[in-house]
């Protein structure tokens, strides 16, 4: 796997409203995999269930991370 030193980036809430609880939502946040299911269950990571798919609404994970959605502001 390459890796690089850039910080991940949260994808536009109205390109890619939802991401998937793991392994996209821990990586971003720096969690294990354990840990990312055992916030969510805890509800500390908004989550919305679709199914079996458990996702993240990408616009409350902006807020979550206290990240402005508008860049132009």
């Amino acid at each position: 796997m390459n890796t690089t030193d850039a910080p991940a980036r949260l994808p536009d809430p109205h390109v890619q409203p939802a991401l998937n609880l793991w392994p996209t939502t821990g990586r971003l946040l720096g969690l294990s995999r354990q840990s990312t299911y055992d916030a969510a269950a805890r509800g500390d990571i908004p989550t919305i269930r679709i199914g079996r798919r458990i996702l993240v609404p990408t616009a409350a994970l902006a807020r979550l991370l206290c990240i402005d959605d508008d860049p132009a502001a």
